[in-house]
């Protein structure tokens, strides 16, 4: 996700016109803790995570994953469809280099998550 200073959020357009919308909650000194939206149809977009992180689904629905990582000095892309259940948090490692992500929301509805920096 972009930089967002504290309390102001941030749209991104998708390519249907929605926008998906990113706010920092919570901020500190090596923490942030983010609230995202993303409209059916909608996407983040390809954005680089330097960091671990903790998803929290606010809702539940099929979410699409792309993910680009270098191995062996190559770039592999990998996609993944997520089932997130509203309440049941998961984890990404990220490795030393960080990866590059696009989310896609597959579902008629919005979908909402904190996503947690440490």
């Amino acid at each position: 996700m972009a930089r967002s200073v504290k309390g102001r959020g941030r749209k991104g357009s998708t390519a249907g016109g929605a926008k998906v919308k990113v706010k920092v909650v919570h901020r500190e000194q090596k923490s942030k803790l983010i609230h995202v939206v993303v409209p059916p149809g909608g996407t983040t977009g390809l954005h680089t995570e330097k960091r671990d992180y903790v998803v929290v689904p606010l809702s539940s629905g099929p979410l699409s994953i792309e993910i680009h990582r270098k191995v062996g000095g190559k770039l592999r892309k990998t996609t993944q469809v997520l089932q997130l259940k509203r309440g049941k948090p998961y984890k990404r490692k990220v490795g030393r280099g960080g990866i590059r992500v696009n989310i896609t929301n597959k579902s008629g509805k919005h979908h909402r998550f904190l996503k947690d920096f440490d």
